[in-house]
C-alpha cells in the first residue's frame, strides 16, 4: 500500500495545481452521490450543530468541508515530492505575523504551538520561514497510524523538511526535553483524547479534551500560541498566530 501511496504522491506532484483542484472538486461531488457512513455523520453533525441552516446550506457546507479534507490529503501526499520553491509558497506571512514570529525568536522562550486539524495544516511543516532559527529547531507530536511502514514514510517526509517528530505513544518525554531546550513544538490538540482526556461539552455534545498542552506548558514554561494556517487558495495558506494566556 505504501508503494502505491508514494506513486500517487509523485504523480500528483507533477500535475498542475489547477488540475489537482479540479480532481478534488470532482471527488467531493462523487462523495455525495453514493451513501456512506462518513457522509451520514458529516451531514447529521452539521444539522445538529446548526439547526437554523436549510438542508441546501448543510449540503453545501458539507461538500466544501469534504473538498478541504481531500485537499489536505492531497497536499500530504504531494509535498514530499515537491521542489523547495513550492514549499516556500505554501504559506504567506502578513507583516503582523512576521513581527510576532520575530518576537518569539528573540525571547528564546520555548513555544508550544496549538494547531487544529484544519485543511493545509501540513503547510506549516513545509514552510522554511516557520522556524525558530538561532540553533533551535521545530518539532511536532504526531499520533501513529496502524501501518508501521506508512508511519515510517510519513515521518521521513516530515523529517526532510527539517521537522523533528515525536510519537504520542513513545516520544512525549523526549518532546518535553525538546521544549525545555528552548525549541518550538507543534501539537495537534483537537484529537479525541479518550479516557485520558477531560470531559466537556462542544455544541452541547460530550467530548474529551486532551490535557497534553497544559501539561507541557506547566512543566516546561513554554509559551502557548494558537497557530492557524487559514486557506488562501489551493495548496496555499495565510498564517495566523494568537497568544494563549495561561489562567
Amino acid at each position: 500500500m505504501v508503494f502505491w501511496i508514494k506513486t500517487l504522491g509523485f504523480i500528483f506532484s507533477r500535475l498542475d495545481t489547477s488540475l489537482l483542484e479540479q480532481i478534488v472538486h470532482l471527488l467531493a461531488k462523487l462523495f455525495f452521490v453514493f451513501p456512506s457512513q462518513r457522509k451520514s455523520v458529516l451531514l447529521s453533525n452539521l444539522k445538529y450543530a446548526f439547526p437554523e441552516w436549510s438542508n441546501s446550506k448543510v449540503r453545501r457546507v458539507a461538500r466544501i468541508s469534504t473538498e478541504r479534507m481531500l485537499e489536505m490529503g492531497f497536499f500530504s501526499l504531494t509535498y514530499p515530492f515537491m521542489v523547495k520553491e513550492r514549499w516556500r509558497k505554501s504559506v504567506q506571512y502578513s507583516a503582523e505575523t512576521e513581527q510576532r514570529l520575530t518576537e518569539l525568536r528573540r525571547t528564546k522562550t520555548p513555544v508550544l504551538f496549538l494547531l487544529p486539524h484544519f485543511s493545509l495544516f501540513e503547510t506549516i511543516a513545509t514552510s522554511p520561514n516557520f522556524r525558530p532559527f538561532g540553533g533551535k529547531k521545530l518539532g511536532a507530536i504526531f499520533r501513529p497510524n496502524r501501518n508501521p511502514k506508512l508511519d515510517q514514510w510519513i515521518e521521513s517526509a516530515r523529517n526532510s523538511t527539517g521537522l523533528v517528530t515525536f510519537s504520542r505513544k513513545e516520544g512525549l518525554l523526549k518532546a518535553k526535553s525538546f521544549l525545555k531546550d528552548g525549541n518550538w513544538l507543534i501539537v495537534l490538540f483537537d484529537q479525541n483524547a479518550g479516557d485520558r482526556g477531560v470531559l466537556d461539552l462542544f455544541f452541547d455534545r460530550l467530548v474529551s479534551y486532551t490535557t497534553l498542552p497544559d501539561s507541557l506548558t506547566r512543566s516546561t514554561g513554554a509559551k502557548p500560541v494558537f497557530v492557524f494556517p487559514k486557506r488562501r487558495k489551493f495548496f496555499q495558506s495565510n498564517l495566523i498566530l494568537e497568544n494563549q494566556e495561561k489562567k
